[in-house]
């Protein structure tokens, strides 16, 4: 923890000269989440944890496949833009990445089972850093921190509609994947130190589920006519 603290603090007070890819912020942790893998739910305010649809698709909460008519598939493609700006300099950074695939298919319509998996990214790694220091201890010198990688989710789960039309649903999940940390120190020619790069590599697995609840409707508890559909949708998944 103290290392990530000194390191973000490193970052915000050198002078950035070129800055590509993602957010240099993804360094830290697992990098940048991911909680969803199309425009609806970006549309939805990556909400719709109590939404049951019939023509999309979401793994944030397994109950929501009770209401899968026919066999669907979605996939699709992120495109994520970050401008950092100082009071001396501003970089925008682009990056795009490809969001998994995701299947679904209905076995029992009349009791809400449903299957679905799939393989999605969970994690997203990808920077492009050169600053420009200066120290008293060493001769100026221009470091480059770089950092791509990322972990992906495979998961396979079902719902059932219970009585009172409520949803229940579960997942199966495993998680795989790799993130690179480089950094690199350059002198100039003149100097007596030597250029050096340091390099770290974390490779990740291991087993989760996920459990999610979907309520009946709730809108007659309020008395009013025009307010319909009104649900409450739990998702519990275990920190990786």
């Amino acid at each position: 923890m103290r290392n990530k603290i000194l390191l973000l603090i490193v970052c915000l007070t050198q002078s950035v000269l070129f800055a590509s890819g993602g957010s240099i912020y993804t360094r830290l942790g697992l990098g940048e989440l991911n909680y969803n893998f199309s425009a609806r739910r970006f549309g939805l305010g990556e909400l719709g944890y109590a939404l049951s649809d019939r023509e999309f698709l979401s793994y944030a909460n397994p109950a929501s496949w009770n209401q899968i008519g026919l066999t669907k598939f979605e996939t699709g493609i992120m495109i994520n833009s970050v401008t950092q700006s100082s009071s001396s300099t501003s970089v925008f950074n682009s990056n795009s990445y490809y969001t998994g695939l995701v299947v679904g298919f209905p076995i029992s319509r009349e009791n809400g089972i449903s299957f679905a998996g799939g393989i999605v990214p969970y994690s997203n790694v990808g920077y492009d850093l050169i600053a420009d220091e200066k120290s008293t201890l060493v001769d100026p010198h221009k470091t480059s921190y770089k950092g791509d990688g990322g972990i992906f989710k495979i998961f396979f789960g079902t719902s059932y509609r219970l009585p009172f039309d409520f949803s229940l649903g579960a997942s199966f999940d495993y998680y795989n994947g790799k993130i690179n940390n480089t950094t690199s120190v350059a002198f100039e020619d003149s100097s007596d130190f030597r250029d050096a790069t340091f390099r770290r590599e974390f490779s990740y697995h291991g087993i989760g589920a996920t459990l999610g609840l979907i309520s009946s409707d709730l809108s007659k508890l309020f008395g009013e006519s025009d307010f319909k559909d009104f649900r409450i949708g739990l998702s519990f998944s275990p920190q990786v």
